[in-house]
């Protein structure tokens, strides 16, 4: 028995948005990114933003031959495909910074040309920001002062310290336990220093000394592109970071590859549709006019029966 009410259906889902369909949406954004991506939030701004909309979304259907998209259902796409994007250019910056082993990374993905549009877009929102005026470059001992004054007209050494125990267990074998504190070393290892400079033999110095080639196990550069210290282990990490270098050269090339065929491809795509409405057009017309010729004959032949009548 019916009550008289009807129930609210719940509308039926959707299909998924194809690849092309995603490509030719960020196309249409990238043409009124101007509007659409404006940060500002006044009212004008905003009745702007919801013409563009709505005339995207008209362009949107007329180019495409599936099923036909609503603003609302456009607006919510290009903003998931904003984060997808950004989520893939944040995950292969990060493994950038792996000194690998462990399992597969399989968050890593190429750059579709979904990606290089909405990078040309939003740019630093989706790379972020360098830092101009600060770094996380730590600054060297060399670059420190030797000494500082302490005033009273003194100055006071400045040396790098390093537990070295072994260096002065001779020294202080005598001391209690209690007494070997940070302090204790500290001052131990300035009394060697002051000993071993004053029994330095400076009588062979002079100034050319300084000319002296550096030596290979001192140096801090090496030839070539890449800089860095000359230990063994450095220069295994500067062959990783070329090796690195040549297949990121290598992965930006397959991706303007694969961009110049994804435009390729969607060009023919676009003049197989345009093709295949003129042919529609075509076939229409061709129909009307034959109504037309049949509407005329017929509507001879009753004139020609009513006069023999």
């Amino acid at each position: 028995m019916s009550c008289g009410i009807e129930k609210n259906e719940t509308p039926a889902r959707a299909k998924n948005f194809t690849n092309e369909e995603v490509l030719l949406l960020s196309e249409l954004v990238g043409k009124n990114r101007s509007v659409i991506e404006n940060k500002q939030s006044g009212v004008i701004t905003h009745k702007q933003k919801e013409a563009a909309w709505q005339k995207l979304t008209m362009e949107f259907n007329a180019s495409t031959s599936g099923d036909h998209r609503s603003t609302k259902m456009l607006i919510e796409k290009w903003r998931n495909t904003k984060k997808t994007s950004t989520k893939s250019y944040s995950a292969n910056k990060k493994s950038l910074y792996k000194t690998g082993g462990g399992p597969k990374d399989f968050s890593i993905v190429l750059e579709t040309p979904v990606d290089a549009i909405v990078h040309d877009i939003i740019g630093a929102r989706m790379t972020g920001y360098e830092a101009e005026c600060d770094s996380d470059y730590v600054v060297a001992n060399e670059h420190l002062p030797q000494a500082v004054d302490i005033g009273n007209g003194s100055k006071e050494q400045i040396l790098p310290f390093e537990m070295n125990l072994s260096s002065t267990n001779e020294q202080h074998d005598n001391l209690p336990s209690s007494s070997l504190n940070e302090s204790n070393l500290a001052v131990m290892h300035l009394h060697k220093y002051e000993e071993q400079q004053g029994q330095a033999d400076w009588s062979d110095y002079s100034p050319a000394l300084l000319k002296t080639p550096t030596s290979k196990l001192l140096s801090t550069t090496k030839a070539g592109t890449t800089k860095a210290t000359t230990c063994r282990t450095n220069e295994k990490w500067c062959n990783l970071a070329d090796k690195k270098s040549e297949f990121l050269d290598i992965l930006q090339k397959l991706r303007e590859k694969e961009l110049e065929e994804a435009v390729k491809k969607h060009q023919e795509e676009r003049e197989l549709v345009q093709l295949k409405k003129k042919i529609l057009l075509e076939e229409h017309q061709l129909k009307m006019e034959q109504m037309g010729e049949e509407h005329a004959l017929k509507l001879k032949l009753m004139l020609e029966r009513k006069s023999f009548m």
